[in-house]
């Protein structure tokens, strides 16, 4: 969005929307839970890692198809960027930039679940050079969007992304010297590139939630 969101004196939309969002999010992780022991699919079973890779992908998921919802109404998006009920109805470069920001969303969901579920499904053969083929596609659009998204945002939110990227990378480093020389001490097994990369995701996340908190509410 590129408007700084307001401290809601009463905060009782921020308690709203806190309720609605777990609630919501309860609703669509039962339905997906659902739907993998449909398919055969034990949480129970999996490694740790790729539950915290199921779950990652299912906030993105999720996240994004709420932003998406949410600009189908410039009156309820106004109210989610400025975060009080009495705000204006948002414009039409906020509403662009929240759909550009759900479509972005909804693919690193989906992104990380697609890989995930075929491993765990057990597909092999021939699909999978084509399934990884939908994937680059996904990856390739989804970066699209993102560049979209940076040409079209406001000298505030570059600023927070360009934050955002800069606390991760020093983070990540960090970790991966620290890891790196502790596996190759052998006070650490060898974890593979998925392992990396969904602690990676986890932390660009943590650290984006954080910055963006602290620039809405300062």
């Amino acid at each position: 969005m590129t408007a700084i969101a307001s401290k809601d004196p009463n905060g009782q939309y921020r308690a709203v929307q806190m309720v609605v969002g777990v609630t919501a999010g309860a609703v669509i992780s039962y339905v997906f839970v659902t739907a993998l022991r449909h398919f055969g699919i034990n949480l129970k079973a999996m490694a740790w890692i790729d539950v915290m890779a199921l779950l990652q992908g299912m906030v993105f998921a999720a996240l994004g198809l709420i932003a998406l919802a949410i600009t189908m109404s410039p009156r309820l998006a106004g109210v989610q960027i400025e975060q009080a009920t009495d705000a204006p109805p948002a414009s039409r470069l906020e509403l662009t930039l929240g759909r550009l920001q759900g479509v972005v969303l909804l693919l690193a969901g989906l992104l990380m679940l697609t890989p995930l579920l075929a491993s765990e499904l057990g597909m092999s053969g021939e699909q999978t050079p084509l399934l990884f083929a939908v994937i680059v596609v996904g990856y390739l659009l989804q970066t699209g969007v993102n560049l979209a998204i940076w040409q079209r945002a406001d000298e505030l939110m570059r600023a927070m992304i360009a934050r955002t990227s800069a606390v991760s990378f020093w983070v990540l480093q960090g970790a991966l010297f620290l890891a790196a020389s502790a596996q190759k001490l052998g006070l650490l097994r060898e974890f593979s590139l998925w392992t990396a990369m969904v602690i990676t995701l986890g932390i660009y996340s943590v650290a984006s939630l954080a910055i963006a908190k602290r620039v809405r509410y300062r």
